[in-house]
């Protein structure tokens, strides 16, 4: 991970971090993988439902099949993997989590990006792929900031969203922009490790 503050003052930094991609529908089969690791109960390491989409421990499969409908997207037969950091030792804070939601024919359709803030409240920004919006180099979407974060940056602010969706890497940048060009950058990068 990086995070690049661009102005006033430029300020840098980077971090190694463990992260999960996990595939919704297949949450049973993961509870089963190994002791360390639980789904929806204590373990060293764990995920559980609770901690995103709706919060209250509902289906997440179904919450992104939700977000789809409300752009006209049929995700029936199709894969959904989120990418967040696990619990360890029953925390976790996750800044951000991505949804990668694909149609039953392995297309992407849709991206949720679910902001957290350090006031423990979330927003996802569900935004449908457009043809436009692929490319060899991975997809690009944009959207303006709808939910506070941070209290060292102003609300009137845009995300640019580059992704390389999960293969063998995964790869994630946030540019947010004002009026005025780039204010901070963010950056993932992942390998795959089974």
């Amino acid at each position: 991970v990086m995070h690049a503050r661009l102005k006033p003052m430029g300020h840098r930094f980077s971090y190694r971090v463990m992260s999960l991609l996990i595939d919704l529908d297949r949450l049973d089969d993961a509870d089963r993988q190994s002791p360390l690791f639980g789904v929806n109960r204590a373990a060293l390491y764990s995920f559980h439902e609770r901690d995103h989409g709706s919060r209250d421990g509902s289906s997440l499969r179904a919450y992104a099949q939700r977000c789809a409908t409300e752009h006209d997207i049929d995700l029936s037969g199709g894969r959904v993997l989120l990418l967040c950091y696990p619990r360890l030792f029953g925390y976790t804070f996750n800044p951000l989590s991505v949804y990668f939601c694909y149609r039953a024919s392995g297309e992407l359709a849709l991206m949720i990006y679910e902001v957290r803030n350090t006031f423990g409240e979330i927003h996802p920004y569900v935004l449908p792929v457009k043809p436009a919006d692929v490319s060899h180099a991975g997809v690009r979407q944009s959207q303006d900031k709808l939910f506070h974060v941070s209290p060292f940056i102003e609300m009137a602010m845009r995300y640019h969203f580059r992704v390389l969706p999960p293969q063998e890497q995964v790869k994630l940048r946030i540019l947010e922009t004002d009026g005025s060009g780039p204010l901070l950058a963010a950056t993932f990068s992942g390998h795959r490790r089974a």
